[in-house]
Protein backbone atom coordinates (compact mmCIF):
# COMPACT_ATOMS: atom_id res chain seq x y z
CA UNK A 1 0.00 0.00 0.00
CA UNK A 2 1.64 3.63 -1.06
CA UNK A 3 2.55 5.60 2.14
CA UNK A 4 0.61 8.76 2.35
CA UNK A 5 1.46 11.51 4.97
CA UNK A 6 0.65 11.21 8.98
CA UNK A 7 2.80 13.84 10.24
CA UNK A 8 2.91 15.20 13.04
CA UNK A 9 -0.67 14.37 13.66
CA UNK A 10 -1.91 14.73 18.02
CA UNK A 11 -4.48 12.07 17.02
CA UNK A 12 -3.48 9.68 14.62
CA UNK A 13 -0.64 7.75 14.71
CA UNK A 14 -1.31 4.81 11.19
CA UNK A 15 -3.07 4.90 8.34
CA UNK A 16 -3.80 2.05 6.43
CA UNK A 17 -6.30 1.40 3.85
CA UNK A 18 -6.58 -2.46 2.60
CA UNK A 19 -9.01 -2.41 -1.01
CA UNK A 20 -9.79 -4.37 -4.09
CA UNK A 21 -11.12 -2.58 -7.55
CA UNK A 22 -14.39 -4.56 -9.12
CA UNK A 23 -16.48 -4.10 -11.71
CA UNK A 24 -19.83 -2.24 -10.72
CA UNK A 25 -22.44 -2.44 -13.69
CA UNK A 26 -19.87 -0.86 -16.75
CA UNK A 27 -17.51 1.19 -13.96
CA UNK A 28 -14.24 0.58 -11.92
CA UNK A 29 -14.92 1.03 -8.56
CA UNK A 30 -13.12 0.28 -5.19
CA UNK A 31 -14.25 -0.16 -1.54
CA UNK A 32 -11.80 -1.48 1.43
CA UNK A 33 -11.28 -1.27 5.67
CA UNK A 34 -9.95 1.50 6.58
CA UNK A 35 -8.08 0.96 9.61
CA UNK A 36 -6.28 3.66 12.37
CA UNK A 37 -4.26 4.01 15.06
CA UNK A 38 -4.92 6.22 17.70
CA UNK A 39 -2.87 7.76 20.38
CA UNK A 40 -5.65 10.15 21.76
CA UNK A 41 -5.42 12.08 25.25
CA UNK A 42 -5.58 10.08 28.48
CA UNK A 43 -8.29 11.78 29.58
CA UNK A 44 -10.71 11.34 26.06
CA UNK A 45 -14.32 10.63 26.95
CA UNK A 46 -15.34 10.30 23.47
CA UNK A 47 -14.03 9.20 20.03
CA UNK A 48 -16.00 11.16 17.11
CA UNK A 49 -15.29 9.20 13.32
CA UNK A 50 -16.39 11.66 10.62
CA UNK A 51 -16.39 11.14 7.30
CA UNK A 52 -18.10 12.17 3.80
CA UNK A 53 -19.61 11.11 1.29
CA UNK A 54 -17.07 8.91 -1.23
CA UNK A 55 -16.40 9.06 -5.18
CA UNK A 56 -14.97 12.78 -4.46
CA UNK A 57 -12.22 13.01 -7.10
CA UNK A 58 -9.63 15.76 -6.10
CA UNK A 59 -11.04 17.32 -2.92
CA UNK A 60 -10.85 20.17 -1.19
CA UNK A 61 -10.23 18.89 2.03
CA UNK A 62 -10.71 22.72 3.30
CA UNK A 63 -14.01 22.85 1.92
CA UNK A 64 -15.54 19.15 2.43
CA UNK A 65 -18.63 18.70 4.88
CA UNK A 66 -18.65 15.71 7.01
CA UNK A 67 -21.89 14.63 6.95
CA UNK A 68 -21.61 10.94 8.64
CA UNK A 69 -20.20 10.85 12.24
CA UNK A 70 -19.81 7.74 13.93
CA UNK A 71 -19.14 7.89 17.84
CA UNK A 72 -16.99 5.42 19.87
CA UNK A 73 -15.67 5.04 23.39
CA UNK A 74 -11.96 5.43 24.27
CA UNK A 75 -9.21 3.35 22.16
CA UNK A 76 -6.45 3.29 20.55
CA UNK A 77 -7.61 1.49 17.21
CA UNK A 78 -10.27 1.94 14.94
CA UNK A 79 -11.13 -0.31 11.99
CA UNK A 80 -14.18 0.85 9.66
CA UNK A 81 -15.51 -1.23 6.92
CA UNK A 82 -17.38 -0.34 3.47
CA UNK A 83 -15.28 2.86 2.94
CA UNK A 84 -14.73 3.96 -0.87
CA UNK A 85 -12.76 5.73 -2.82
CA UNK A 86 -13.28 9.32 -2.66
CA UNK A 87 -14.36 9.43 0.94
CA UNK A 88 -12.77 12.10 3.45
CA UNK A 89 -12.09 11.67 7.31
CA UNK A 90 -11.39 13.17 10.06
CA UNK A 91 -11.43 12.11 14.04
CA UNK A 92 -12.54 14.34 17.01
CA UNK A 93 -11.95 13.77 20.42
CA UNK A 94 -14.21 15.23 23.19
CA UNK A 95 -12.32 15.22 26.53
CA UNK A 96 -14.05 15.35 29.95
CA UNK A 97 -14.03 19.04 30.13
CA UNK A 98 -15.88 19.34 27.38
CA UNK A 99 -13.32 20.54 25.40
CA UNK A 100 -12.52 18.72 21.57
CA UNK A 101 -8.93 17.72 19.84
CA UNK A 102 -8.97 17.26 16.30
CA UNK A 103 -6.68 15.34 13.83
CA UNK A 104 -5.69 16.54 10.68
CA UNK A 105 -8.51 16.07 7.50
CA UNK A 106 -7.53 13.48 5.00
CA UNK A 107 -8.20 11.45 1.74
CA UNK A 108 -8.82 7.53 1.29
CA UNK A 109 -7.65 8.74 -2.34
CA UNK A 110 -4.20 8.89 -0.67
CA UNK A 111 -3.68 5.53 0.20
CA UNK A 112 -4.56 4.42 -2.88
CA UNK A 113 -1.82 3.18 -5.14
CA UNK A 114 -1.62 6.01 -7.98
CA UNK A 115 -2.10 3.83 -11.12
CA UNK A 116 -5.39 2.15 -9.39
CA UNK A 117 -6.88 5.28 -8.19
CA UNK A 118 -5.84 6.59 -11.86
CA UNK A 119 -8.13 3.80 -13.49
CA UNK A 120 -10.86 4.58 -10.69
CA UNK A 121 -11.09 8.54 -12.18
CA UNK A 122 -10.71 7.49 -15.41
CA UNK A 123 -13.43 4.89 -15.02
CA UNK A 124 -16.02 7.74 -13.67
CA UNK A 125 -18.21 9.84 -15.09
CA UNK A 126 -19.81 10.84 -12.08
CA UNK A 127 -18.96 14.73 -11.50
CA UNK A 128 -16.76 16.05 -8.42
CA UNK A 129 -19.83 17.36 -6.47
CA UNK A 130 -17.31 19.89 -4.75
CA UNK A 131 -16.06 21.70 -7.53
CA UNK A 132 -17.61 24.85 -6.64
CA UNK A 133 -18.94 26.66 -3.80
CA UNK A 134 -22.13 24.88 -3.82
CA UNK A 135 -21.32 21.73 -2.10
CA UNK A 136 -23.09 18.63 -2.86
CA UNK A 137 -23.20 15.28 -0.94
CA UNK A 138 -24.90 11.79 -0.71
CA UNK A 139 -24.85 9.69 2.07
CA UNK A 140 -27.21 7.11 2.23
CA UNK A 141 -29.75 8.23 -0.59
CA UNK A 142 -30.14 11.72 1.07
CA UNK A 143 -28.50 14.83 -1.12
CA UNK A 144 -26.95 17.26 1.32
CA UNK A 145 -27.20 20.51 -0.42
CA UNK A 146 -24.95 23.59 1.18
CA UNK A 147 -25.00 27.18 -0.96
CA UNK A 148 -23.63 30.62 -0.09
CA UNK A 149 -26.29 32.30 -2.29
CA UNK A 150 -29.90 31.37 -3.78
CA UNK A 151 -30.15 29.32 -6.52
CA UNK A 152 -32.91 27.84 -7.86
CA UNK A 153 -32.50 24.19 -7.99
CA UNK A 154 -34.24 20.45 -10.07
CA UNK A 155 -32.98 17.15 -9.52
CA UNK A 156 -34.28 14.26 -12.35
CA UNK A 157 -33.11 10.60 -12.48
CA UNK A 158 -32.41 8.82 -16.07
CA UNK A 159 -35.64 8.24 -16.54
CA UNK A 160 -36.69 12.21 -16.36
CA UNK A 161 -38.90 11.76 -13.45
CA UNK A 162 -38.62 15.26 -11.11
CA UNK A 163 -37.48 14.36 -8.06
CA UNK A 164 -36.64 18.22 -6.60
CA UNK A 165 -37.48 21.78 -8.34
CA UNK A 166 -37.17 25.06 -5.59
CA UNK A 167 -35.48 27.71 -4.96
CA UNK A 168 -33.27 27.17 -1.61
CA UNK A 169 -30.78 28.90 0.17
CA UNK A 170 -28.19 28.11 2.61
CA UNK A 171 -28.47 23.86 3.88
CA UNK A 172 -30.68 21.77 3.32
CA UNK A 173 -31.07 17.53 2.95
CA UNK A 174 -32.94 15.86 0.27
CA UNK A 175 -34.02 12.42 0.08
CA UNK A 176 -33.38 10.40 -2.73
CA UNK A 177 -35.46 6.99 -2.36
CA UNK A 178 -38.16 7.50 -4.89
CA UNK A 179 -34.86 7.78 -7.87
CA UNK A 180 -35.65 5.49 -10.58
CA UNK A 181 -31.50 5.85 -11.45
CA UNK A 182 -28.36 5.22 -9.85
CA UNK A 183 -27.25 8.17 -11.18
CA UNK A 184 -29.27 11.96 -10.75
CA UNK A 185 -29.03 14.72 -12.75
CA UNK A 186 -28.93 17.90 -10.62
CA UNK A 187 -29.41 21.55 -11.97
CA UNK A 188 -29.20 24.81 -10.39
CA UNK A 189 -28.64 28.94 -11.68
CA UNK A 190 -27.83 31.76 -10.01
CA UNK A 191 -28.47 34.99 -11.63
CA UNK A 192 -25.06 34.41 -13.84
CA UNK A 193 -24.51 31.14 -14.15
CA UNK A 194 -26.38 27.55 -14.59
CA UNK A 195 -24.58 24.56 -13.97
CA UNK A 196 -25.79 20.30 -14.99
CA UNK A 197 -23.95 17.58 -12.79
CA UNK A 198 -24.90 14.13 -12.97
CA UNK A 199 -24.10 12.41 -9.81
CA UNK A 200 -23.65 8.97 -8.42
CA UNK A 201 -26.57 7.88 -5.72
CA UNK A 202 -24.94 6.36 -2.73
Amino acid sequence: MPEAGVRNDPLIKDIAYTYQLYENQTKIDCCGTLDLSLTLPADTEVLIFERTASHIIDPDLNKVRYFCRSVYEMTTSLSKPNIYWGTCFRIRAILKDGSSEWSQKYTVNDFIDKEDLSILINSSDVDDIVADEVSMQIENKILHISTPEIINLSIYDLFGKQLFNETIHHEISIPLYNAGSQVIIVTYSTSEITKTKKILVQ
